[in-house]
């Protein structure tokens, strides 16, 4: 689409004109709030996925990227409540429990973080990102070897995943083992 290739203001003006034949379009709606947020617009972002939802109340990739938009602004209880609405449409819907994670590590609630991440992981098991993120939670805990555990499975589902490596190499030098930092920036 015009959006990936980064061509949002084309992008924009495209779903715009869709919007303008076919003023009920959930899913423009749902491209333009995409679209927006790309581009930080995020108060017509949020009227974008207001009118999607509007149009279609069952919607639930519009009340997932809705909720991303308020995350993305610090508005950590509103995107709790669109993510939880996905969910209570779509119960398996792996992103809206993936975003419940990444909202409660922003809380700094790590152990909620944690149970979010694992349902992703139950729901869709090669998701690398979520097991990358319970790594992270488990060291913001202080627990140390078992965020090791989960990098290098984040690896082991992703051979190149450099945010892996990194994160290997931070948890090493703060467990001091210097050589197994350097080893992992290599």
């Amino acid at each position: 689409s015009l959006k990936d290739l980064g061509k949002n203001i084309e992008a924009i003006n495209l779903f715009k004109k869709a919007i303008s034949i076919k003023p009920n379009y959930a899913e423009a709606y749902n491209n333009l709030g995409n679209s927006y947020r790309d581009k930080d617009i995020f108060d017509k972002a949020e009227k974008a996925y207001q009118k999607a939802i509007f149009y279609n109340i069952n919607y639930t990739d519009a009340y997932n990227n809705f909720g991303v938009v308020l995350q993305e602004q610090g508005k950590l209880d509103l995107a709790i409540y669109q993510f939880e609405k996905a969910l209570s449409i779509k119960p398996n819907y792996f992103q809206a429990y993936y975003n419940l994670g990444n909202t409660f590590r922003k809380l700094n609630k790590q152990d909620e973080a944690i149970k979010f991440y694992k349902k992703t992981l139950i729901i869709n098991p090669d998701y690398v990102e979520a097991c990358l993120n319970i790594g992270v939670s488990l060291k913001e805990k202080g627990k140390l070897n078992d965020a090791l555990i989960y990098f290098n499975k984040a690896i082991s589902m992703k051979p190149n995943f450099a945010e892996a490596y990194y994160n290997i190499g931070i948890t090493e030098i703060d467990k001091n083992n210097i050589e197994a930092a350097i080893e992992a920036y290599k």
